[in-house]
């Protein structure tokens, strides 16, 4: 990120969630999520619960619409009731994002404050020669934390992913749609990060969101829609234990001796 843009992305974020209320719940991909309203960062942008801007439709894909009513501008959220901590996040995406205005932007991320989050975000921050493709570990402002890349999609349909471990955050891209092992064939970008600013799990959630950015209006001045078919976690598998191993060794050993 040039430096300009860097004290532009942290102001958005500062203070992003200071008025949040939500007004709705829905379940999308097996899980609860709550749908924002009100005012307030990023952007600052007014917020929609409305059914007009956040549904599910008959094949469980959640879509997000950024919309105007009358002479007002309204972007979308949805928040994770729960909280997951390391392992992998992956999101499905069936629209091109990459076409997506210099105005707007398409945020998939964990957030507990502005100094503990982890992002994927399609935007180019009102500049359209920007590349549209980021990975950030805030703050974006430190030297490192952020990865920027242009996605050359070849469709609408593409899989955004992270691992977040303690040691490192690996982010991926592919086109299409792929749980584990997507072929490497069909890889958009990847980026690794081992820097000091890799968050701790402390009851983080899970956001998408689709905003203006500076709450400035799309060029087109149209309603834009985004559709994601899928959001999976897949857990850090749980160390085997030391003491039940050697407990498992013994126990094998005293039955073959007794047998």
């Amino acid at each position: 990120m040039q430096p300009m843009f860097i004290c532009l992305f942290v102001g958005l974020v500062l203070g992003a969630f200071a008025n949040v209320t939500f007004a709705r719940e829905i379940e999308f991909a097996g899980r609860n999520w709550t749908v924002r309203s009100g005012y307030g960062g990023p952007g600052p942008n007014n917020w929609s619960a409305s059914t007009e801007s956040v549904w599910v439709d008959d094949q469980g894909h959640l879509h997000l619409q950024l919309r105007r009513v009358g002479s007002m501008w309204y972007a979308a959220e949805v928040v994770s009731t729960e909280t997951f901590g390391y392992g992998e996040y992956r999101f499905q995406l069936a629209s091109d994002v990459e076409q997506l205005d210099p105005n707007v932007t398409l945020g998939l991320f964990t957030y507990l404050d502005d100094e503990n989050e982890i992002d994927i975000e399609f935007a180019r921050w009102g500049n359209a020669n920007n590349p549209a493709g980021n990975y950030v570990t805030q703050p974006a402002a430190t030297p490192g934390n952020t990865e920027t890349f242009d996605l050359n999609l070849t469709g609408n349909h593409s899989t955004h992913r992270f691992n977040w471990t303690p040691d490192a955050i690996e982010w991926q891209s592919h086109h299409g749609h792929y749980g584990s092992n997507p072929p490497a064939s069909h890889l958009i970008h990847e980026w690794t990060y081992t820097g000091s600013d890799i968050p701790v799990p402390s009851g983080e959630r899970v956001h998408m969101n689709l905003w203006l950015f500076q709450g400035n209006a799309p060029a087109t001045n149209d309603s834009i829609e985004i559709v994601i078919t899928n959001f999976e976690f897949v857990p850090i598998p749980e160390p085997t234990s030391l003491v039940a191993m050697l407990g498992g060794a013994i126990s094998l050993v005293m039955r073959r001796r007794t047998s």
